[in-house]
């Protein structure tokens, strides 16, 4: 009886395995399927009575809903089609930061380091003032790493005042002067050069002496005072060396001022004197090498003075040819 049973079961179950089967086949065929009766027979032993179940068949028909097959796209895309990009880690001054973009298409995704951002630097601040010869220090400080930055104040240099002579030149020795420093006291020398004249200022100075000599004579006649003359330019040249070198010797300036003459250097300076007291003169000899001295009128006679030898007279000088 058991074996009756299992018969029955395995039938039922293979009718419906082979429908399903022959459905999956097609989705446009009517597959028939047989009906399944099942009557009731009742078996006895004696120790156990079973109902079994027969099964009968008939054809019972279903039908498939109706599909559309729709392809597989296969296509792929070639490039990449990116968004923007976006800022993952922002970078700072010490540490790199990074950026990434993302594909649209398949969702790659792209990795870019980015640069390291300068120092954020605050204002200078003096650590060390500079002085006149010697530079300073100046220091800032980066607010977000703390970075310190040194850089170097030039030298501010002295401040002088206006120069001030402590001597003065002359002719024949320099002089100095001195300038000093406002800020830090320092003295600055500096030498005067020995002055050097023009013709202009020789003739200048020995005019000077010709007009003291000038002021100083007196007479009632032209002769007297004409002599007088003579006889100081006289006095000069005796207290000069007597030379034919150099620029002066044959000037007023030398016999004046500089302490040297020669006949034409005498002649010069009585010419200049008698020019202060109004006298117009000549020069007699001028540029030879022979005695010279100056011709004027004198009380309405025409004279002659000597500054060499400190005389003066009516007409014609002795030594005259």
């Amino acid at each position: 009886m058991k074996k009756t049973l299992v018969m029955l079961l395995c039938a039922f179950c293979g009718a419906l395995l082979v429908s399903c089967g022959r459905a999956a086949e097609s989705d446009t065929e009517n597959v028939t399927k047989p009906a399944v009766e099942i009557t009731e027979t009742t078996i006895s032993s004696e120790t156990t009575t079973t109902s079994v179940t027969a099964v009968t068949t008939a054809e019972v028909t279903t039908t498939a809903p109706q599909t559309t097959p729709r392809p597989l796209t296969t296509t792929k895309h070639t490039e990449h089609i990116f968004v923007e990009w976006n800022t993952v880690k922002e970078p700072d001054c010490v540490n790199k930061g990074s950026k990434e973009r993302e594909c649209l298409m398949c969702g790659f995704k792209e990795t870019q380091e980015l640069p390291l951002k300068e120092h954020t630097f605050g204002d200078w601040t003096v650590t060390r003032a500079a002085s006149c010869t010697e530079s300073g220090i100046k220091t800032r400080k980066c607010s977000v790493c703390g970075k310190t930055e040194k850089a170097g104040i030039d030298a501010v240099g002295h401040k002088f005042g206006d120069w001030q002579t402590t001597k003065a030149a002359t002719y024949e020795t320099t002089g100095e002067r001195v300038r000093k420093c406002g800020v830090c006291g320092y003295s600055q020398s500096e030498v005067i050069p020995v002055k050097v004249l023009t013709d202009a200022d020789k003739q200048a100075m020995a005019r000077e002496v010709a007009q003291e000599i000038a002021d100083s004579i007196e007479g009632e006649t032209d002769l007297e005072r004409v002599s007088q003359a003579a006889a100081a330019v006289a006095w000069y040249s005796s207290q000069c060396n007597y030379t034919m070198e150099g620029r002066d010797y044959a000037t007023a300036y030398g016999v004046f001022i500089k302490g040297e003459y020669s006949c034409a250097g005498s002649t010069r300076a009585l010419g200049l004197v008698l020019e202060c007291m109004g006298y117009k003169w000549q020069h007699a000899n001028e540029n030879q090498y022979t005695h010279q001295w100056c011709i004027v009128t004198m009380d309405g006679q025409e004279g002659w003075a000597d500054g060499q030898i400190g005389m003066a007279g009516y007409g014609k000088h002795f030594a005259a040819e």
